[in-house]
Formats: structure tokens, C-alpha cells, sequence
């Protein structure tokens, strides 16, 4: 549902927002009836897990539509910090930890919620608990030696938060951290070639996010060698495109306006977000 949203007509988005809150009524459902059932004692002992498997499938899927469709944070809010609260419970008793392996459903899932539930708390703007739900994250697969893509992106935006500060040293680190990460998700075997491309996709925004942070720190030589690492990868992304329209920009503040021009135009024929906003700022400097 994320992935294509953007690029949707404001038709296809109203359309799929309405799709969401339905679907979203029924999720909630599903839970308080799975609630009543559990309270009222009527759920058969040896069931028991797997309809707790459907009440964690119900929470994450109307927290997930709600959190990426930005529908009402708060609804997102409530579903992934009862998800977190109830796995956290289930995870940490001893006999599941022995049995639940690492790329078991409900590990999969908690990691999911508990990420989701930081990027809740941000797009409320309740950045101090944003950070501490990452920094719980972090802090849990590290303790499970575990790995994935929702550490990876706990890195990242713990990254982006110190950046903001103006702490770049410590941004740095985090950003060296998700790099780590994404660098060791590829070598893993064997993986699907989706699996592959979204851990590229994601090594593509780390490396424009910290080029930022080096532009901002006047560092403009290892800015613009991420950003070329970006473009010249093989990967069938619109990051390049956005890379691109970056590096235009430095060629702008190194006042070397001829190659900026260049970059723009080669930029804005490749169409999408990146290609009309290069096309933009090639007008912009050609007036």
C-alpha cells in the first residue's frame, strides 16, 4: 500500500484512504472480539496461540494503514503500543524465547510494530518518545543478536535526529551503523530478489541522508562521492534520479554552474517526482 502511494492520483488516494478506514473498523473488531473471548474464558486452550496470532495480525494491520496512510495517528498510536505491550509481554517469557527463532511471525512482527509506533510518535511530533522507542529497538535486537531492516532504519533515523541537533559527529555514527546493517543484509544467502532490491533501496537512502550531513558540515568532497555512488549503482531506483538533483546542487554552491546545468538535464528527462523537480530547477537558473 506505502510503496505506490505517492505516486496514486488524489482520486486513487481518497479511494484507498476510504479502503483503509473500512478495513481499519474491521481490524479493530477482530481485536475486542478476540478480547471478549480470552476474558470470557471461551477460547479452546489448544487455539489459544493461534488466535493470538490473528489479534497481532489484526493490531500491526490497522496500526501499519493508519501510521503510512497517515489516517489518525492517534488510532495508530493505541493499536502498535497495545501490539508492542502484549508482545514484549509474550516474548520475554522464558519458554517462548527458547522457541521463538529469530525469523519466527510474532518476532517479525514486534519488530515491525515497534517501529512503526516510533514513526507514530514523530509524525505527532512527540520527538522524545520517538527517540526512546528507537533506542528501545536498537537496544532489543542487540541484546538478541538479531538483525533486519527495522534496525536498519531505527539507525537511520536515529541518525537524522542528531543530524537535526547539529550533533553530526554522533549522526555519523548511527549513519555508519545503518550501513553496517544494510551492507551485511546483502551478503546474506539465499535471499529473494525483492528482499534485495528493498535492502538496496534502503542502503541508496542512507548514503543520500549522510551525504546531507556532510553538506551541512561544509564537507562537500565526500557529499558529492556518496551522491555519485548513489547514481552510478545498478539499482532501478528513483533515488538515483533524487541524487542527481543533489549533486546539482553543490555544483551550484561550488559555483560551477556549466555542470549543474548539465546534471539538471540529465536529470529531468528521466521523469517521476525527481525529474519534475529537476526540470523545475533548470528552469529556475535558465530565467
Amino acid at each position: 500500500v506505502g510503496n505506490f502511494y505517492k505516486q496514486e492520483s488524489l482520486k486513487q488516494k481518497e479511494k484507498k484512504i476510504e479502503l483503509a478506514k473500512e478495513a481499519n473498523i474491521k481490524f479493530q473488531k477482530v481485536d475486542a472480539l478476540y478480547e471478549t473471548l480470552l476474558n470470557k474464558n471461551l477460547l479452546d486452550a489448544s487455539l489459544k496461540n493461534y488466535f493470538f496470532q490473528i489479534q497481532v495480525d489484526a493490531l500491526l494491520s490497522q496500526g501499519s494503514l493508519a501510521s503510512q496512510l497517515l489516517l489518525d495517528q492517534k488510532i495508530a498510536e493505541k493499536a502498535l503500543l497495545k501490539l508492542n505491550t502484549l508482545l514484549e509481554r509474550y516474548l520475554m517469557m522464558p519458554h517462548t524465547l527458547e522457541i521463538q527463532p529469530p525469523h519466527s511471525t510474532l518476532i517479525k512482527a514486534y519488530q515491525e510494530a515497534s517501529y512503526l509506533l516510533a514513526c507514530t510518535y514523530e509524525k505527532q511530533l512527540k520527538e522524545s518518545l520517538a527517540r526512546k522507542q528507537l533506542e528501545s529497538l536498537v537496544q532489543w535486537h542487540n541484546k538478541r543478536g538479531a538483525k533486519g531492516r527495522f534496525l536498519t532504519a531505527a539507525y537511520l533515523d536515529l541518525a537524522k535526529q542528531e543530524q537535526k541537533m547539529g550533533q553530526f559527529s554522533q549522526a555519523l555514527t548511527f549513519f555508519e551503523e545503518a550501513e553496517t546493517e544494510t551492507e551485511y543484509g546483502l551478503t546474506l544467502q539465499p535471499q529473494k530478489e525483492v528482499q534485495k532490491e528493498v535492502i538496496k533501496e534502503q542502503l541508496l537512502e542512507i548514503k543520500i541522508a549522510k551525504s546531507e550531513c556532510y553538506r551541512q558540515m561544509n564537507r562537500l568532497d565526500l557529499a558529492m562521492t556518496l551522491l555519485s555512488e548513489v547514481i552510478n549503482d545498478d539499482a532501478a531506483s528513483s533515488l538515483r534520479i533524487k541524487a542527481m538533483l543533489l549533486r546539482a546542487e553543490i555544483y551550484e554552491i561550488q559555483h560551477r554552474n556549466d555542470l549543474a546545468i548539465k546534471q539538471l538535464e540529465a536529470a529531468s528527462v528521466k521523469g517521476g517526482e525527481w525529474g519534475l523537480k529537476a526540470k523545475t530547477k533548470l528552469e529556475q537558473i535558465l530565467n
